[in-house]
């Protein structure tokens, strides 16, 4: 239960970062903080076994390579790094929230 409500939390901060005024880059560190905090708690549950579906964790690893390459990259402006990320931590979310 627990797991639930921090996990919506972070989706309204999500949210709550990308529709206010806010700076594009500030909305990119956000995200990819938080991003991170849930690729960690994710990673909790599938090394402990509570997540085993092949897909979700086939969508998992994609979804944390994206992240993780595109919130290291320089290159990008932060419009088009939130656009790449954004499906994607709503992807780990959504493992997260299954569990």
């Amino acid at each position: 239960m627990l797991n639930k409500v921090l996990a919506l939390c972070l989706t309204a901060f999500v949210v709550t970062a990308c529709v206010t005024s806010i700076p594009a880059r500030q909305q990119v560190v956000l995200t990819c903080d938080g991003a991170a905090t849930t690729m960690k708690v994710v990673k909790g549950f599938v090394d402990t076994g509570k997540i085993t579906d092949i897909q979700t964790l086939q969508d998992i690893k994609s979804a944390t390579i994206l992240v993780t390459e595109t919130c290291l990259d320089p290159s990008l402006t932060p419009e088009t790094a939130l656009d790449i990320i954004m499906p994607k931590v709503l992807v780990l979310l959504n493992a997260r929230e299954g569990v």
